[in-house]
């Protein structure tokens, strides 16, 4: 599975090429409501994770 996120517009933009990619299976394009957003900021010292 790939989620992307993005506006429509740049979304609508790239199903073309998403047609195009998969032979087979589901594309889905769906809006959500987001409940919350959080984030931990990296502190300078500590190494970024991968």
């Amino acid at each position: 599975m790939l989620t992307v996120i993005d506006t429509e517009e740049k979304l609508q933009a790239f199903l073309p090429l998403v047609e195009q990619m998969v032979l087979e299976g589901l594309v889905v394009l769906s809006d959500v409501d987001i409940i919350k957003y959080s984030y931990r900021e990296l502190d300078a010292e500590e190494p970024a994770r991968s």
